[in-house]
Formats: C-alpha cells, sequence, structure tokens
C-alpha cells in the first residue's frame, strides 16, 4: 500500500508490525495484529492517503472494496459490527444497507435517496426471548432480520 494509488483494499492485519507513513516518508503511526487500514480511502474511491511500510514480517488480508459492497448487501444486518470495527459508518454500507431495505415490501415505493437517509438512522437492536420490543428501541419502524416476533 502506498501513498498516492488506487486504493482498492482494505487491509486487516492478522501477524506483524507496520508504520503508516505520508508522502515524504514521515512515520505517522504504527500498527499491529487486528489493524484495518486503507478502510477510510477505499470506501470512499480516493487514493491511498497514507503509505505502509513492514517492521516486521507481516501476514494480512487484502479485501476488495468491490467484495466488501458486496457482503453489505448479502449481510445488512451486520453494519453494526462493521461501524464498530471502522469507527465510522461507510456510505457503501449505507447504500447495500439502503438497497436491502428497498426490498422490503413496505418500503419499496421509497426513492433511493430516501433509503439511504432511513439506513443512516436505523439503529440495531438485539433482543432475547421475552424482552419487549419497545423497551429496546426509540423507533416507530423496526425491521426484523432474523428471528421471530
Amino acid at each position: 500500500m502506498q501513498h498516492g494509488d488506487p486504493a482498492k483494499h482494505i487491509f486487516i492485519i492478522s501477524q506483524g508490525s507496520l508504520r503508516l507513513v505520508d508522502a515524504s516518508g514521515l512515520q505517522l503511526a504504527w500498527l499491529g495484529p487486528d489493524s484495518i487500514i486503507g478502510e477510510a480511502d477505499a470506501l470512499s474511491g480516493t487514493a491511498y492517503s497514507v503509505g505502509a511500510r513492514a517492521v516486521t514480517a507481516v501476514r494480512a488480508w487484502a479485501l476488495p472494496v468491490d467484495a466488501f459492497r458486496e457482503l453489505v448487501r448479502q449481510f445488512p444486518g451486520e453494519l453494526l459490527t462493521l461501524e464498530k470495527a471502522l469507527g465510522f459508518r461507510p456510505r457503501e454500507a449505507l447504500q447495500g444497507f439502503a438497497e436491502w431495505l428497498g426490498d422490503i415490501e413496505p418500503l419499496q415505493e421509497l426513492d433511493d435517496r430516501e433509503l439511504v437517509r432511513l439506513a443512516d438512522e436505523l439503529q440495531p437492536a438485539v433482543l432475547e426471548p421475552g424482552d419487549e420490543l419497545g423497551e429496546r428501541t426509540n423507533s416507530g419502524l423496526v425491521v426484523v432480520q432474523n428471528g421471530e416476533v
């Protein structure tokens, strides 16, 4: 991953250490296992804003941004997990979630802009058997992804 290269992958570091550097080679950060890098640039469709240089032997997973978008489309309920891992809610995730919401019959009349806005406002709720839905949500709209109510 070099500064200025097209950002086409999100990298997940599973082993080793690397340092993030700016265009001049100045060290910006030191990263290790379980770090995610390149996500903001890849998800925004820009070039990498930093470079990454291995300090030790590094094992990393490279996730193509298109595969990421497809994962979000197939598993929209994992938006919260993704948001926690990345520290923000990517627009691509919102778009994938919005497409999923558009397949739900009462929401099919909404346009894409309205579906993205709705996806951005929805918050996941996890209920255990016996929990009351109204106590766990602050919304008048609840979309049940799995389970029975």
